[in-house]
Formats: structure tokens, C-alpha cells, sequence
């Protein structure tokens, strides 16, 4: 099933299948009541695939195909020798890993996010300035400590108060030069709330908003969810239209 017994109907999100999308704009002008069935009928395309490629079981599957394709993971970058290829994940890996790839004659692809790469760059030329780099994001994710690492100076805050208690710390943090960027999956509120106090507090602050476009277009979404019990995103000649449901 892809809906369980008691419909959550707020966190349904649909697809943009165009007969998903024609059955709710048919039910719309009709005025029928959503019912559990028709919500399954409608949502079971729309999920499937999203569903699929969130379980567990999914990448098990993924990684053996890989595997019997002579193609493997690990978490080792020693275990690697001269003249194998590596791919570098999406979040990135420590400058320091990559360092040791290529210095050991491992030639390194990289998959890594073009978003992530240029953070990681923007703190690489920060510290290259005489700058630090701080980053607004979650301490222990990869990405996170990815991106720290191609700077032995980076600052790190999870948001606000830790970057007003690092501020509290000594009068002269105040006028340190600073470099500041966020996750890319970052949420909105603790980005501006960040920037706004370093942009009051510090003297020589450069900031850049770095947060996908993808999670902004998300977290908006989230929080269309919270609003309303029920919305579908589709669009016409080009235009986005939203339908609703208080």
C-alpha cells in the first residue's frame, strides 16, 4: 500500500503526471470529495518511484547490480591503487582524501554536487585571502565536514545562537575577516537569521548565500504542507498553478 490505513493527506505531493493531474483538476471542478481510494488511485504513480528510491532495500539492490559490474564501494581511501578510478560521492570527501587519491596515482572523478564544489572553492580562495571561513550548516554532515576541510580554519555553527556565543567569545572575533556560507540544503531561517547578526556584528564580513535552489523550492513546500490540508503543483502554457485545500 502506498498510503497507510489513515490518510495523512498533508503530506501528499504530487507528480506532474498529466493523468494525475487531469483526474484532480476533473475532481476539482466536479467538487467530489477526496476519498481514500481516489487518493491512492492518484498518488500511487506519483510515489512510486519516490518511495522506491528512498527505501533501504532500493540502494542494497542498486550497490549489487553495481558490484557484479566490477564496480565497488568503500570507505577506504588506502585499500584503492594506482590506475583505479574513483567517484567521488555527491557530498563531497575531504581534501585531504582526494589529496591522497591523486597523490597515490588514483585517478579521481568527481559526482560531487557543482553547488558543493563551489563552496568547497569559496572557502579554498578564503583561506588563500587570509579570510575564514565559516559555514552555517549541521556539524557531522559529510557535506558539511567536507567542505570545512579545504580550509584548517574553518568555523563551523549550526545557527544562531552559536554564532552569537561564538561573537560573545572576545570583542575582537568581531573584526576578523570573514567568509561565510551555508549547506546547500541549509534552512532558510537560519541563514538569514545568521547573516543578519554577522552582518550587524562584523566589520569585514563577505557572505554568500549558498542553499540550493532545489531545498529553498522544498522547504516551501514543507511549509505549504503545514498550511493546508491538501495542495497539488502543476502549471499551464508555462505558468505554475497551485491548487489548494485550506
Amino acid at each position: 500500500n502506498i498510503f497507510p490505513t489513515e490518510l495523512d493527506s498533508k503530506r501528499l505531493v504530487m507528480d506532474h503526471s498529466s493523468v494525475c493531474i487531469s483526474c484532480v483538476i476533473k475532481m476539482i471542478v466536479s467538487d467530489i470529495s477526496f476519498e481514500a481510494k481516489e487518493m491512492q488511485f492518484l498518488g500511487r504513480t506519483a510515489l512510486k518511484s519516490l518511495r522506491e528510491a528512498r527505501s533501504e532495500a532500493y540502494f542494497y539492490r542498486l550497490f549489487d547490480r553495481l558490484e557484479r559490474s566490477g564496480i565497488r564501494k568503500t570507505a577506504d581511501p588506502a585499500a584503492i591503487e594506482a590506475g583505479e578510478t574513483v567517484v567521488i560521492r555527491s557530498h563531497g570527501e575531504l581534501k585531504s582524501v582526494i589529496d591522497l587519491l591523486e597523490g597515490n596515482g588514483v585517478r579521481c572523478v568527481t559526482a560531487t554536487c557543482p553547488n558543493v564544489c563551489r563552496i568547497q572553492r569559496l572557502v579554498a580562495e578564503a583561506h588563500q585571502e587570509g579570510r575564514r571561513p565559516v559555514i552555517i550548516g549541521e556539524p557531522n554532515h559529510p557535506e558539511v565536514i567536507g567542505i570545512a576541510s579545504w580550509s584548517e580554519d574553518s568555523l563551523i555553527f549550526d545557527g544562531p545562537e552559536a554564532v552569537r556565543s561564538w561573537l560573545a567569545e572576545a570583542p575582537s572575533n568581531r573584526e576578523i575577516p570573514l567568509s561565510v556560507v551555508a549547506q546547500t540544503t541549509c534552512i532558510r531561517a537560519i541563514w538569514d537569521t545568521s547573516e543578519k547578526i554577522l552582518k550587524k556584528e562584523c566589520t569585514n564580513a563577505k557572505l554568500f548565500d549558498t542553499i540550493c535552489n532545489a531545498t529553498a523550492k522544498r522547504q516551501i513546500g514543507q511549509l505549504l504542507s503545514e498550511l493546508t490540508d491538501l495542495f497539488f503543483l502543476s502549471a499551464f502554457c508555462n505558468a505554475p498553478v497551485l491548487f489548494y485545500f485550506g
